[in-house]
């Protein structure tokens, strides 16, 4: 089972959305940094250790914007009305195998 992952997120709105990381047990946040419009980071993610939140702008909701998740036996994601949180899942991936991910949030040139 694959326990990490380098989370690409790339941001396909004009304006920028808010990527917040999370250490468990204690849930306080390790990283917290803006994506702008157009623009792409990697997330580092780690099993039973980390998991991130993705904010949409103010005003745009998660049912309006399209999320894609290239690697969906890897990551799992919920969602509230303006952000998405999302975490290593259970999986079958070989430890060994390569674990980048990439997640294209919106479409190009949306708000």
């Amino acid at each position: 089972m694959a326990d990490q992952a380098d989370v690409y997120v790339k941001n396909k709105l004009t304006d920028p959305i808010g990527v917040v990381r999370y250490c468990l047990p204690g849930g306080e946040s390790d990283l917290d940094i803006s994506i702008g419009g157009g623009n792409e980071e990697m997330i580092y993610l780690v099993r039973s250790q980390t998991y991130m939140t993705i904010k949409l702008p103010d005003g745009k909701y998660t049912a309006d914007c399209p999320f894609r998740v290239s690697n969906e036996e890897l990551l799992g994601w919920s969602t509230m009305d303006d952000c998405w949180t999302v975490e290593i899942k259970p999986n079958n991936v070989p430890s060994n195998s390569p674990t980048t991910v990439n997640i294209d949030l919106g479409d190009p040139g949306s708000g």
